[in-house]
């Protein structure tokens, strides 16, 4: 049957059936704008060539159902529904239509209509499910049921916003239920996708795009992996999977609002961003997994942190770059153009090693970090050098105890003028060569010593516990800035070693610091000092001077 006129039934059920019976394709088409509708019965649709057909497009159009709109098309051609407000699922709306096909709602009669999913709706097979709203899709159906769905290798697209008017978010359920479940997933919104309660999905492939406002939330769960792809406009964007492997797609991600967090959370799970797949955020980027393979560019102009899921896991960096642990090569490293980068995090309990050649690029233009929570870090006997800005290491995050830092290899930061801020609760031990002229800030809040052996003019400050200080420049002066260097009770010994070298006192040395009245001895040696700073080695230490 076809329709073209406006159909309404003021009581009673209104039962429409093309269904000819096998071999016969009947189809309910709608050759002009009318609606179907009933006052107070239910509208029943069965056909089994198709309801409404997307060429043209020729959707089908209802008004109001007053009981249950049933739509059923069981064999051949397109299920396309054309409503206004409209619940799909549950009791109110059950759409049924045969496994690869296509079925399709796109409520868009009024600005504001809306599409609310209050129980399942899909196809078994390789089908696909088409959502289109001028306003919200949210989803709402029960606890433990999956809300749109198709077979392994359907798709689903679910559109807020379908009239570009600015308006239109699509909402995730607060209950525990997946919303989708496909194999290709594209999600499209003006003011957000999951802004407060994440949109919970079982793709392979998620692709999406929110234009105008509100935050992205993703999270996907998948043991094979899942690729993501897509642009948010506005606020922040974050994208889980809980049990596979991330790949970026093609298309990139890309972010002009807030924060980017991508994480695979499983155990030895990874990211990838194979060359040409691109990570790019206005704001920070977050990416969080056991292991990374960066061949794309992540550039960010605030700052790039990297970190492993679990948290005890190691990373190693460089050429020393190993199986087992986040490894980032010079290669990948080269890949990140950002103001700061960060590389581990306040809750990372594993080690940092840097036992190859380390090569932080000049792309990296203002700080690096190496931060754990009583992971110890090691730089090895080889080079780490960061081209530009700072570099600061703090093994003390996030309430940790922290744990030693030591390294053999020549360090050069900032090409030699950048500073270092070293943090640890169990000593420092930088003994080969830090080539190094900015200011050194050593601070150790545990038991170990202070060793730091540098090469070329330097400014130092630092705090010990009850270990020594022992910082020894090759080759220029050096000069302790007005924090000073302090101790509790921990010998002091400072060294400018190189012919003609001045050690300069602008800030005092103190070993009597937190009540450690006996202090203990300091030590100057230098071809020239400039002592204006004061010099405290308390009651039983001795402050020698040695030219």
């Amino acid at each position: 049957p076809t329709t073209a006129s406006t159909l309404t039934l003021a009581s009673g059920n209104l039962t429409i059936n093309a269904d000819g019976g096998t071999g016969v394709a009947g189809a309910i088409t709608d050759s002009g704008t009318g609606l179907l509708s009933t006052t107070l019965g239910n509208l029943t649709l069965t056909a089994n060539g198709g309801i409404g057909a997307l060429a043209g497009p020729a959707p089908l159009h209802i008004g109001t159902v007053g009981g249950v709109l049933s739509a059923t098309n069981a064999t051949a051609g397109d299920l396309f529904l054309q409503t206004g407000n409209i619940t799909l699922g549950g009791a109110s709306a059950v759409l049924s239509q045969f496994g690869t096909g296509i079925l399709r709602v796109d409520a868009t009669t009024n600005l504001t209509d809306n599409i609310t999913i209050a129980g399942n709706i899909g196809v078994a097979g390789a089908g696909t499910v088409i959502l289109n709203a001028r306003n919200n899709i949210t989803f709402a159906q029960g606890t433990g049921i999956t809300g749109v769905s198709t077979g392994a290798s359907g798709t689903v697209n679910l559109t807020a916003d379908s009239d570009s008017s600015g308006g239109g978010a699509i909402n995730g359920n607060v209950l525990a239920a997946t919303d989708v479940s496909t194999s290709t997933l594209n999600l499209a919104a003006a003011q957000g996708i999951g802004a407060s309660n994440a949109i919970e999905t079982i793709a392979s492939t998620i692709s999406l795009k929110n234009s105008t406002s509100g935050a992205i939330q993703v999270t996907n769960t998948l043991s094979g992996g899942v690729t993501f792809s897509g642009t948010q406009i506005a606020a922040n964007a974050t994208l889980i999977e809980t049990a596979g492997n991330i790949t970026i797609g093609a298309a990139d991600i890309v972010s002009t609002g807030g924060t980017l967090t991508v994480t695979a959370q499983a155990v030895g799970k990874s990211i990838t961003a194979a060359a040409g797949s691109d990570i790019t955020g206005a704001a920070d980027i977050v990416l969080t997994a056991d292991d990374m393979v960066l061949g794309g560019v992540v550039t960010s102009t605030a700052s790039v942190k990297l970190d492993t899921s679990t948290a005890s896991r190691g990373i190693s960096l460089g050429a020393g770059a190993v199986a087992g642990t986040l490894g980032l090569s010079n290669g990948e490293l080269s890949k990140i153009s950002t103001a700061n980068l960060t590389i581990g995090s306040a809750t990372h309990t594993g080690t940092i090693v840097a036992d190859g050649a380390v090569v932080i690029p000049g792309t990296v233009t203002s700080s690096t970090s190496l931060l754990t929570k009583g992971g110890a870090v090691a730089l090895g006997i080889h080079n780490l050098t960061v081209t530009a800005g700072n570099l600061v290491i703090d093994t003390t995050q996030g309430g940790g105890t922290g744990a030693d830092v030591a390294g053999t290899g020549q360090l050069t930061i900032g090409g030699g003028t950048g500073g270092l801020t070293v943090t640890s609760g169990n000593g420092i031990s930088l003994t080969n060569t830090s080539n190094q002229a900015g200011v050194v800030q050593l601070d150790n809040s545990g038991v170990g010593n202070i060793a730091y052996n540098n090469n070329g003019a330097m400014t130092l400050r630092s705090s010990n516990t009850v270990g020594s200080t022992t910082v020894v420049n090759q080759s220029g002066g050096l000069t302790v800035v007005a924090a000073g260097v302090n101790t509790k009770g921990g010998a002091v010994n400072l060294t400018a070693q190189g012919a003609g070298a001045l050690l300069t006192l602008t800030g005092g040395v103190d070993t009597t610091t937190g009540g450690a009245t006996t202090g203990a001895n300091v030590s100057f040696t230098a071809d020239d000092m400039a002592l204006t700073g004061t010099t405290k080695a308390g009651t039983t230490g001795d402050i020698v001077i040695t030219a």
